[in-house]
């Protein structure tokens, strides 16, 4: 009996590694502080305090929902652009099912933030 030489596993584990770093790529810091500039799109739900540091950015795109947990917020240090358009807005708000005034802590651009930034279009 001849076996066959398998050559496709080589190139399905390069396409799962590309895939899987793509993934990585794409995954929202939560909670902390972020570790590079990071783009969020789609939904984001924030459970801690997000820390943009100096020397990193943040860009959220049009049509992105922030979503808050209660007392947690955002603090800018870093580069922040908030950049939605008229038919979709970026929105800020509320984890909660019957959200209030004040129940996440809002958008904090920092003493020491010396970084650039824009909001457009932007539902706080």
């Amino acid at each position: 009996m001849r076996v066959k030489s398998i050559t496709w596993i080589p190139a399905l584990l390069g396409v799962l590694f590309i895939l899987n770093v793509f993934t990585i790529a794409l995954a929202a810091t939560t909670s902390g502080s972020l570790e590079q500039d990071e783009v969020w799109s789609g939904e984001v739900e924030i459970i801690g305090d997000v820390t943009i540091p100096h020397g990193i950015s943040l860009t959220i795109e049009p049509g992105t929902v922030v979503r808050f947990a209660d007392g947690t917020g955002l603090q800018v240090q870093g580069v922040f652009h908030s950049t939605g358009n008229a038919q979709s807005p970026v929105i800020f708000t509320s984890r909660s099912a019957t959200p209030s005034p004040g129940m996440w802590k809002g958008i904090e651009f920092g003493y020491w933030s010396g970084d650039t930034g824009s909001i457009s279009h932007s539902i706080i």
